[in-house]
């Protein structure tokens, strides 16, 4: 096919125009969505003490790490190469208590999948 098959199949071409209807509907949904109220913003107002206090949660396990990797008493033998970061972590985990953020992690897991769950079923 060359240009001249292909100019004379495009010129023959008849107008397109849309189905009976489809403009109404169209502008229709247009309507419908100008005049929906907007959407709820976030409250950043009530957020923010909840990420002031993760902040500083955060803060303190870095501190207490650093404690834990730097606070060895110096009567304390370092202990080997290769059980220094076992030994850190176990330090870390004592300095912390980090059983009970460990559970509270658990828990909160638990009520979310849970919840998720619930929902998912009754939709």
């Amino acid at each position: 096919m060359n240009n001249d098959d292909l100019n004379k199949v495009l010129a023959g071409e008849a107008e397109i125009v849309p189905s009976s209807g489809f403009v109404m509907s169209v502008m229709d949904a247009v309507k419908r969505e100008a005049s929906a109220p907007l959407p709820i913003p976030f409250p950043w107002i009530r957020a923010v003490p909840a990420l002031l206090a993760a902040c500083f949660a955060l803060a303190a396990l870095f501190f207490m790490f650093v404690h834990a990797l730097f606070g060895m008493s110096p009567t304390e033998p370092m202990p080997p190469e290769s059980q220094f970061w076992g030994a850190l972590v176990v330090r870390f985990w004592r300095a912390t208590d980090a059983t009970w953020i460990l559970v509270a992690l658990m828990g909160s897991f638990a009520a979310v999948k849970g919840s998720t769950r619930f929902v998912a079923r009754q939709k």
